[in-house]
């Protein structure tokens, strides 16, 4: 995920709100990989501040992004919430998910979820990133975890 940057890198308010929505702030250098390591920032939900923010918003050069599991945001119980991401990147697979069907209807899910979470659309043509809080951690799916081909199957 990236946000807007200004010449002297995001502004502080940009990166409270995105810590007050769950993400887990990651400082990006002008090369957009970390500035600092983000294995603390996994680890603990609360390694970010509102007050830190604002202290070291300046390594925020190049854009932000996020790593995700326990947030520092509890549900109305003080159940813990965990950040979960869906990363679309092909023709294919935004096809199979743009128009789905539940109980015999079709619902437009992207469109969906444009309105119930935080969505970024990314350079590829076909590019969504849905981003969703959820009260169980979900084990990654990662690209040695899927058959080559088969997005389409």
């Amino acid at each position: 995920m990236t946000t807007e940057v200004h010449n002297t890198g995001i502004r502080p308010a940009q990166l409270i709100e995105l810590y007050k929505i769950g993400f887990k702030l990651v400082p990006l250098a002008g090369d957009s990989t970390p500035v600092i390591p983000w294995t603390p920032i996994y680890e603990d939900p609360n390694y970010w501040t509102q007050e830190r923010l604002i202290q070291e918003a300046s390594k925020f050069k190049n854009g932000v992004a996020t790593v995700f599991g326990k947030t520092h945001l509890q549900d109305s119980e003080g159940n813990n919430l965990y950040l979960h991401e869906l990363d679309i990147d092909s023709k294919e697979v935004y096809d199979r998910l743009a128009v789905i069907t539940v109980k015999g209807e079709d619902r437009f899910f992207i469109g969906e979820m444009c309105k119930l979470t935080y969505v970024v659309k990314t350079r590829k043509k076909c590019g969504v990133r849905i981003f969703w809080l959820s009260h169980k951690q979900h084990p990654p799916i990662r690209t040695k975890d899927c058959k080559p081909g088969f997005e389409s199957k």
